[in-house]
């Protein structure tokens, strides 16, 4: 709309009849524009992510000769195909077909990261992958998402409480050797 404006006062000069008062108008409009934009947080907007698949798809069709897609499969390439929540199946096994399907692995838990008291910091185990959904694009936690800050305070408030209280409690799984 702003830009649909900004075509009319030019082509309209009756209206607007000294150039130094279009060329304000424009200024303003564009600047209430980029304010606007500014605001704007684009790893919550559908379009932002089309428009960071479509430069990914041409940079790479430019830098390979044949067709890239038929290596990305159902991947847009920002996020590897291997999963977080299986594990990998091993190659050269013979019995692969025999084994029954494998159970989900136990190395994955879902985490909230609201959560201030601290018994929740002893639910984080080490060697455990804790993931937090978050309803964003692949946008998120970088310049172009607006909550970044607070995701990242309150990753590292989360961490920061869990080494404090593993450097706080001695090992018990290392011993030493007297000789």
């Amino acid at each position: 709309m702003t830009f649909g404006v900004v075509w009319l006062l030019f082509r309209r000069k009756r209206l607007w009849p000294t150039r130094s008062l279009r060329c304000a108008l424009c200024l303003t409009l564009i600047a209430m524009t980029w304010r606007k934009l500014g605001k704007v947080d684009y790893s919550k907007v559908r379009s932002s992510l089309w428009g960071l698949i479509w430069v990914i798809r041409s940079y790479t069709s430019s830098m390979h000769k044949r067709d890239p897609l038929a290596h990305w499969v159902h991947n847009d390439g920002i996020v590897n195909t291997y999963s977080q929540v299986y594990p990998r199946v091993e190659q050269g096994t013979a019995d692969a077909a025999v084994e029954p399907r494998r159970p989900r692995s136990e190395s994955h838990m879902s985490i909230d990261l609201e959560v201030e008291n601290d018994s929740h910091t002893t639910a984080l185990i080490k060697g455990t992958w804790h993931t937090h959904r978050m309803g964003k694009n692949h946008l998120c936690g970088t310049h172009w998402d607006k909550e970044a800050h607070h995701l990242y305070a309150h990753v590292f408030k989360l961490l920061n409480k869990w080494v404090a209280q593993n450097n706080s409690v001695p090992d018990s799984t290392t011993t030493t050797c007297a000789t």
